[in-house]
């Protein structure tokens, strides 16, 4: 199967093998060759974890106190970077996702922000890659001038690619669940089932850790960065 993949005779759509007309092998070669800068990946990565899987832009710590937090993906800023406290998310693509714990928990130390390294496998990156080289691919080419089948085709295409995201994302979910999380030079057993719920628990160690005099105050503060003081 891997030889007939190569040779862009079939093609795997998720759990599926797809055989190819000849048409569907031309585009797919030319599709193929595409080429995608990996930090356009990072990107992506980005946007769907801080979008569309955890899109909340404070952390809750109780009824008094929200905090704003910098995200990034891969030691790469996600959006503005003006809080005190933040998360960097690590996928294959970084070099520190093949560091050990010891070497995560070193990263970690005396940084206001929880590291979370992605578990799992890493199938969501090429779901990715795959879903921007078919974007790509139909962004180049003018679609309104190509034959019927050609443009039956592409718009199959335009499917795929909506199959490949919605894929990414539940295998990101699964690779942050399982992952390993990272909080000032410990690593932390974050609780909960779902992505929102252990990232809020990596949230609270990370609060109490940068705020350490905030369960003395019997006063509400409105600035965290007061807290700091």
């Amino acid at each position: 199967l891997r030889k007939l993949i190569s040779q862009t005779l079939i093609q795997k759509n998720g759990e599926y093998y797809l055989f190819l007309t000849d048409e569907e092998q031309d585009i797919n070669r030319e599709i193929k060759q595409m080429n995608i800068d990996e930090d356009r990946v990072k990107r992506e990565l980005g946007e769907y974890i801080y979008h569309d899987i955890y899109n909340d832009k404070q952390y809750k710590y109780d009824k008094n106190y929200s905090f704003s937090f910098n995200e990034n993906m891969d030691e790469k800023n996600y959006g503005k970077q003006t809080s005190s406290i933040g998360i960097n998310i690590i996928s294959p693509l970084s070099d520190h996702f093949y560091k050990s714990d010891q070497e995560m928990m070193m990263m970690s130390l005396d940084r206001a922000e929880m590291i979370i390294k992605l578990d799992g496998s890493d199938t969501y990156i090429e779901e990715i890659e795959e879903a921007l080289k078919i974007e790509e691919y139909r962004r180049k080419r003018n679609i309104a001038q190509l034959s019927e089948n050609i443009q039956n085709i592409l718009n199959n295409k335009q499917v795929e690619v909506r199959e490949r995201k919605r894929r990414a994302v539940d295998l990101l979910m699964d690779a942050i669940k399982s992952g390993s999380y990272f909080v000032n030079g410990s690593k932390i057993d974050a609780k909960g089932s779902t992505v929102r719920e252990k990232i809020n628990s990596g949230f609270k160690t990370l609060v109490e850790n940068v705020y350490t005099k905030l369960g003395y105050i019997r006063e509400h503060i409105s600035n965290d960065r007061e807290l700091l003081n």
